[in-house]
């Protein structure tokens, strides 16, 4: 896209926007851009521009009762040890015979917080990788000749330079989780940083290197739902190809999709969790190129005083579902 169009710069990139969400309209006097409420492409499909929000950030949460004592103790040896006191809380803390479950009083002196420090975000691992040397594009089927084409992909790979992350809550309540009532799991997260360094899509066994994003739990209390997630890179294969609906022209951007399924039979999953973001968990997905037939060259819609105080806290992120996926 030529964001010099009409003088409006780097519209939308300076306002941390893809460049999938911009639409333009041909007029007497030239490319225009479509206001939101004419944002429709596709059959029914549209993404909502004010929906797009930052990655959650790094933020710590514990909902515990306490344990206190009237002896001011400050050092560490008369707490629970890190391991008792991150994995084996209760007997942990029933070995320290100075201190009792209850609340703060008076003569109180030294408290501990019973249970650890956690995360109380979710992180999405991605990588990408294409499924082989050259892949086929939408050529027979979107631009009516004879056969689809063979794309080479580059020999650095295709750039990565975002992911999208839909299902995000619009808020969330003091638990880190998405309110109970009224969340209709509508904002799509724009990762746009890869970890400050380059990530590319290369025809190679191993993947490119991962990339971590910060996100929302999206828990619902009636169903285990799919999250849709779109990587966006560039075209820098050197030729136009035939995408989903049209053409890919070079060094455009171009769009992607996964979904990660919590319902899937055969999901890598050691710890039992059961929906795609959970707090403190890390969810992995392995995004692999098979093809450019649905490639999109915008987003489709992706609908989250005297006294002592000890606490432990557990930073090590727990493993959660890890997705392979073919896109």
């Amino acid at each position: 896209m030529d964001n010099t169009i009409n003088g409006l710069g780097d519209f939308p990139g300076k306002f941390n926007l893809p460049d999938g969400v911009a639409t333009l309209s041909w007029t007497t006097g030239g490319f225009t851009y479509n206001t939101p409420e004419k944002v429709t492409i596709g059959t029914g499909n549209f993404i909502n521009y004010q929906k797009i929000c930052y990655p959650a950030e790094l933020s710590y949460f514990v909902n515990t009762t306490t344990m206190v004592s009237d002896k001011d103790m400050s050092n560490l040896s008369e707490f629970p040890t890190y391991t008792d006191w991150t994995t084996k809380t209760q007997t942990g803390w029933d070995a320290k015979t100075s201190f009792a479950e209850k609340a703060v009083e008076n003569s109180t002196r030294t408290v501990g917080l019973k249970d650890p420090v956690q995360y109380s975000v979710a992180v999405l691992k991605s990588t990408v990788r294409c499924d082989a040397a050259t892949l086929k594009d939408n050529a027979k089927q979107a631009g009516s000749l004879d056969e689809d084409q063979q794309i080479s992909v580059p020999t650095d790979g295709f750039k990565v330079t975002g992911i999208l992350i839909g299902g995000q809550p619009a808020s969330v309540d003091w638990k880190y989780e998405p309110k109970a009532t009224g969340e209709s799991f509508a904002n799509t997260i724009y990762d746009n940083v890869m970890n400050g360094a380059p990530m590319y899509a290369k025809n190679e066994t191993s993947a490119s290197n991962a990339n971590y994003t910060l996100v929302f739990d999206n828990k619902k209390s009636d169903t285990l739902s799919p999250v849709y997630v779109t990587i966006e890179l560039e075209n820098n294969s050197g030729q136009a190809f035939y995408g989903k609906d049209g053409i890919i022209q070079k060094n455009t951007k171009f769009y992607l999709v996964g979904q990660l399924n919590p319902n899937k039979t055969g999901l890598t999953n050691p710890n039992s969790v059961n929906r795609v973001f959970v707090q403190d968990y890390v969810t992995t997905a392995n995004f692999n190129i098979t093809d450019l037939k649905n490639a999109y060259n915008y987003i489709p819609d992706l609908r989250t005083s005297g006294i002592n105080v000890g606490l432990a806290v557990d930073l090590s992120w727990k493993e959660g579902i890890t997705f392979d996926v073919d896109i």
